[in-house]
């Protein structure tokens, strides 16, 4: 961890049996599970995938012209 103010610190990091330090099994029930577990909450929803393709899709306009976007994205989307 990297605070803007104070010194940097290590976090443990869990890992897991498979593939990838464990994450293997995890993308997989992730993808395969009809209920998978999400204890972090990290999961994200068809609103969060459009958004991202929009934010990438200003990202390469602006790079393209040369200048700002400025995007609308609606917080009433969220649950």
């Amino acid at each position: 961890m990297y605070p803007m103010f104070g010194e940097p610190y290590g976090i443990p990091a869990p890992s897991g049996d498979g593939g990838h330090g464990g994450a293997d099994p995890v993308m997989l029930e992730q993808i395969f599970s009809p209920t998978p577990p999400d204890p972090y909450y990290r999961a994200a929803s068809p609103i969060d995938g459009a958004a991202s393709v929009i934010v990438g899709i200003a990202a390469n306009q602006s790079m393209r012209e040369g200048r700002s976007i400025t995007l609308m994205i609606s917080s009433r989307w969220r649950n």
